[in-house]
């Protein structure tokens, strides 16, 4: 299974952030989560992959697949820019 560690330390220092106002620690959640499960609070099946990559691939595509219509129309409305340009604005030459 491919994990994105950059993303998952991400939001993993944003819910201790969260859960720091609420006074309540990582900790504390990583105890509650098995005896929500045993006791059929919670859906493992469903918290664990309702917000599965499958998803998060989607809306990446869909975002990407906007971004190239926006470029496309950009190229077709002539609003170009130089190879040269972007080179110098990069600091590639």
């Amino acid at each position: 299974m491919a994990m994105n560690f950059r993303a998952d330390s991400t939001f993993y220092q944003q819910t201790k952030e969260i859960l720091a106002d609420e006074k309540i620690t990582l900790s504390d959640v990583f105890n509650a989560a098995p005896r929500k499960i045993a006791t059929g609070k919670v859906d493992s099946t469903e918290f664990v992959f309702s917000d599965s990559q499958e998803t998060q691939y989607q809306v990446t595509f869909e975002d990407l697949k906007k971004e190239i219509l926006l470029g496309h129309q950009d190229i077709n409305q002539g609003n170009l820019t130089s190879l040269s340009d972007v080179r110098k604005e990069f600091g590639l030459d």
